[in-house]
């Protein structure tokens, strides 16, 4: 919880920190090495595999019967392959400690315009000992999550994802044996607009990005739709995707997804300007909580979850609830009108 003091007053800080971060991540250096084994891609560790990329096209999971490496080394990898109507070529390689850029061309070799259902895929060498879709699921949702779906799968059939369900543009996450796999998309339109899913296969999991966008989650509610979207790529044209892959040791237990956390956030951060200084941004915020939180009831006083402008008033929603508010807003928003009372 931030002060209204150092809220006001707060001065630019961090760069010790990050100084520190840096010295640590230099001292790192990658562990993982890019190797080719007959069509995969791998990514080992010593005589382990952490993981591989199949030469795997579209949503069918269909191998290609043979690939093409015009690089592999160290820290990249240059690969083609053909699978159904499609010409793939790919290149991976390393940005940083543990960060690698994946990018991906399917070219339509047919004569006809194809409807396409596209997918890349990465597969742990570990068995997922804990997964993590970022504002989704964690570890599956076991005990918590209230509506959110439980697993990764139902009835063997895995949940599909659409790619701004996830905090991280198709972000999701797993570890085990020592190692952690966290794929996201890049911000590229033609790239973020596709869906994702963590597929169980055995003692492995492949995280997938697929395209067209789309889900397959239960509706609920009367207004409840799925994302069902097309891709139609005609003849002689090309679809191209950008995804990047955070491979590192999990050293401790589910902490080493903070990595691709930070990747994603340097990779997509931008400037935005305040509007209004310090002292207006706070003076709007607990304006906004006394004018459209507040509610009085004859026999309580509190904030509510939530209320709907109607006819010019704050009405309560139907089923609307007291409490202290998802992720503590209303804490928040209560410890700021103490200050300022």
């Amino acid at each position: 919880m931030i002060s209204r003091r150092d809220f006001l007053n707060r001065p630019a800080q961090g760069a010790a920190a990050a100084a520190l971060l840096g010295v640590l991540e230099a001292a790192t250096g990658p562990a993982i090495r890019i190797e080719k084994d007959g069509k995969d891609i791998r990514f080992a560790a010593g005589k382990a595999l952490v993981c591989r990329i199949p030469a795997v096209a579209t949503a069918d999971v269909k191998e290609a019967d043979a690939a093409e490496f015009g690089e592999i080394g160290a820290n990249k990898a240059v690969r083609t392959f053909q699978a159904g109507a499609w010409d793939v070529s790919e290149q991976i390689r390393l940005l940083d400690q543990d960060l690698y850029e994946w990018r991906r061309t399917w070219k339509n070799r047919g004569s006809d315009t194809v409807k396409a259902d596209l997918a890349m895929e990465i597969e742990s060498g570990y068995a997922p000992e804990f997964t993590l879709i970022p504002g989704i699921s964690y570890n599956g949702n076991p005990e918590y999550g209230r509506f959110a779906v439980k697993g990764l799968a139902l009835d063997g059939v895995p949940w599909v994802f659409s790619a701004f369900r996830s905090n991280i543009p198709a972000g999701n996450y797993s570890e085990g044996g020592g190692w952690s796999i966290f794929v996201f998309m890049s911000t590229e339109p033609h790239s973020q607009f596709c869906s994702f899913s963590l597929e169980p296969r055995s003692n492995r999991l492949a995280h997938r990005l697929l395209w067209p966008e789309r889900d397959n989650l239960p509706a609920r509610g009367p207004n409840a739709s799925h994302v069902q979207e097309t891709l139609e790529v005609p003849a002689g044209g090309t679809f191209e995707a950008t995804a990047y892959v955070v491979i590192r040791p999990a050293a401790e237990k589910r902490r080493a997804f903070s990595s691709g956390m930070d990747h994603a956030w340097k990779l997509n951060r931008h400037t935005i300007k305040p509007s209004f200084p310090p002292k207006r941004l706070w003076d709007l915020g607990t304006q906004f909580a006394r004018d459209t939180l507040w509610y009085d009831k004859p026999d309580f006083t509190g904030f509510n979850i939530g209320v709907n402008l109607v006819d010019g008033k704050w009405v309560q929603r139907a089923g609307a609830r007291f409490e202290i508010g998802w992720c503590g807003q209303n804490g928040g928003y209560a410890t700021a009108l103490l200050q300022d009372y």
